[in-house]
């Protein structure tokens, strides 16, 4: 994809991921009969972490056919539970309304689901006995048993919060962005997405029976090969194969590898980020420090990309240009927990 100085103010391009290319047949040869399904809340959180070759962030594998994608950061929709009082540290619920110009309960259940989808995926806990501490550490048998619980739905984030005499630290959980998964797809989510920063003494873990699978990766080295231009497929499912960079490294299926699983090796990256990831790697990708990425001023307002045909029949999504209104972000030095 050609570059530009930013290249959120102009409109981008990206090859619709195989798995859609059937919804996105049936809908278009509707001619607009279909109506779209209401997207479901969601969560997704942006971890970080600073490396001395740069930012990095943690990617996971998705379920098939997930309106996630195949590979997203960790995330998933929000359950029953999620709407349970429970202990908290940080901006109120109204001020997480503001933040995402959304109903207030609506706000305050994504800000919970992403803590916990965090936690359930990659162990890493967003909770302390004050504003000041986070736990220590979440290794170990113990907390390898929450965790199967809570992802079993036999325990909530507040049960688990309650009984270790912990509060959710939500000031550690910053706005990014949000997305909407376009209007085709069968199952739908309304994303929001929040970035956090790695916790001192914590690190992720994968659980045992549910892993995922998941890598952490350079948020500039990925960006790289997000912007090498490559041709979009056809619809027909034949894929070229794409030529090393001068590095050596592979241009296609380098994500892929890195995950390691088998759904993911040599497979090309174009077959596994959505449009909604790519576009926040490419965003976030200059920034020199995870302090840099969760000052960024951005646009909350939902983002969606829209489907169109190109000229030789392939399908692709187009992502609009980001609103130039003004953020609802904070600057660094007014949030509190800093």
């Amino acid at each position: 994809m050609p570059n530009s100085p930013d290249p959120s103010r102009r409109p981008r391009r990206f090859p619709l991921l195989p798995e859609y290319w059937q919804a996105a047949g049936v809908w278009l040869d509707a001619g607009g009969s279909l109506q779209p399904v209401s997207p479901v809340d969601a969560a997704a959180v942006i971890l970080l972490r600073d490396s001395p070759d740069g930012v990095e962030t943690y990617l996971t594998t998705h379920a098939k056919r997930s309106p996630f994608g195949p590979v997203n950061f960790p995330g998933g929709p929000v359950e029953a539970g999620d709407d349970d009082p429970l202990p908290w540290i940080g901006p109120t619920s109204i001020e997480w309304g503001r933040r995402w110009n959304d109903d207030v309960g609506a706000a305050r259940r994504v800000t919970v689901t992403a803590a916990r989808e965090l936690f359930e995926i990659t162990g890493i806990l967003l909770a302390g006995a004050d504003k000041y501490s986070t736990v220590q550490t979440v290794g170990g048998r113990d907390w390898s048993a929450v965790r199967d619980e809570l992802y079993r739905l036999e325990l909530s984030l507040r049960d688990l919060l309650v009984q270790r005499h912990l509060s959710l630290r939500t000031d550690l959980l910053w706005p990014v962005s949000r997305w909407v998964t376009p209007e085709f797809l069968h199952r739908r989510f309304d994303i929001r997405y929040f970035a956090v920063i790695l916790p001192e003494r914590q690190s992720v873990t994968e659980l045992s029976g549910h892993s995922r699978g998941g890598a952490w990766v350079n948020l500039s080295q990925l960006a790289r090969h997000l912007d090498l231009g490559v041709e979009v497929p056809r619809n027909s499912g034949t894929h070229e194969t794409q030529p090393e960079s001068p590095g050596g490294e592979s241009r296609d299926s380098w994500l892929g590898d890195a995950l390691g699983t088998p759904a993911t090796v040599g497979r090309p990256q174009r077959e596994l980020l959505a449009a909604s990831v790519a576009c926040l790697i490419q965003d976030l990708a200059p920034a020199r420090s995870v302090v840099e990425v969760i000052a960024r001023p951005g646009d909350l307002s939902p983002r969606e990309p829209v489907l169109e045909v190109r000229a030789d029949g392939g399908y692709e999504l187009v992502v609009p240009p980001r609103s130039r209104g003004r953020s609802s972000r904070m600057a660094v030095g007014e949030r509190p927990g800093w």
